[in-house]
């Protein structure tokens, strides 16, 4: 009965073709959900940097905004000493002089005044952008997990 042998040797095979045949299923399968967090991870990625380009330029105008109200204070601070400085020698002068310093004051404070306003403005301002940016990015995120 060697006919007999040949058979099993036949139905042996065809068993190890079919577990093959469903491992490469799995692989497929496990293939097509690697690809899925890859892109995922890309997405994320890409979004990441871009919300911190985008909070990098932000910071640079903050201190290109901080640069110039420095400068801007420096002046005044000039402008200050040296009105003291007059004030300080008209103290005999006539009355024209000292009401004229005294617009020069209030102008510089109000100067200054503007300026920090203009600064909180600012900060408020870029608080704001990058925080409604990271939540629309988590949000996004979020998602792209349940997908």
């Amino acid at each position: 009965g060697s006919g007999s042998g040949n058979g099993e040797e036949v139905e042996a095979l065809k068993k190890q073709i079919e577990a093959l045949a469903s491992e490469k299923k799995i692989l497929k399968t496990h293939a097509k959900q690697i690809t899925a967090s890859l892109q995922t991870a890309q997405a994320s990625a890409s979004q990441y940097e871009s919300t911190k380009s985008a909070l990098d330029s932000l910071t640079a105008n903050l201190d290109g905004v901080q640069k110039e109200n420095d400068a801007m204070k420096v002046q005044i601070g000039i402008l200050n000493s040296s009105l003291e400085d007059v004030h300080a020698t008209s103290a005999m002068a006539d009355s024209d002089l000292q009401l004229k310093i005294e617009e020069y004051l209030e102008e510089i404070s109000t100067l200054k005044e503007s300026i920090e306003g203009v600064r909180k403005e600012e900060k408020l301002k870029a608080a704001k952008e990058w925080g409604s940016r990271l939540k629309a990015a988590k949000e996004d995120h979020e998602r792209k997990l349940k997908e």
